[in-house]
């Protein structure tokens, strides 16, 4: 069960920050006026990476005996989404590191979680 929860976290993780490059670069691709087919594949991108973050949480929810955890990483995810409604690229980095604050806080809640019995 210890090596079942290592994995799930790490590959929450991976996808979680995958997702919020990807979704930091395509607004930003939004921002600076790029034509929506250069942005395409952004797009896409960000799509996929939001749906492996979600099905990550949902591994990661069947390992863990606490619920919270489950919570508070979709409320990242949550909050990755919410990059598209920045206006301009300080609100948008702003938000970004506001989302890196909050994913190392949970970060060190998974961490104690991993290693209980």
């Amino acid at each position: 069960m210890f090596e079942a929860r290592v994995v799930g976290y790490g590959e929450l993780v991976s996808a979680l920050y995958d997702y919020e490059r990807a979704t930091y670069s395509r607004v930003k691709a939004r921002l600076e006026g790029r034509a929506d087919v250069d942005r395409e594949s952004l797009r896409q991108e960000a799509w996929s990476s939001n749906a492996k973050a979600r099905a990550a949480i949902g591994v990661v929810a069947l390992l863990s005996g606490r619920a919270d955890l489950h919570t508070r990483f979709d409320a990242v995810r949550r909050s990755v989404g919410d990059l598209n409604q920045a206006t301009n690229v300080s609100d948008l980095r702003a938000q970004y590191d506001s989302i890196n604050v909050e994913l190392a806080d949970v970060i060190v809640q998974a961490k104690a979680d991993v290693t209980r019995p």
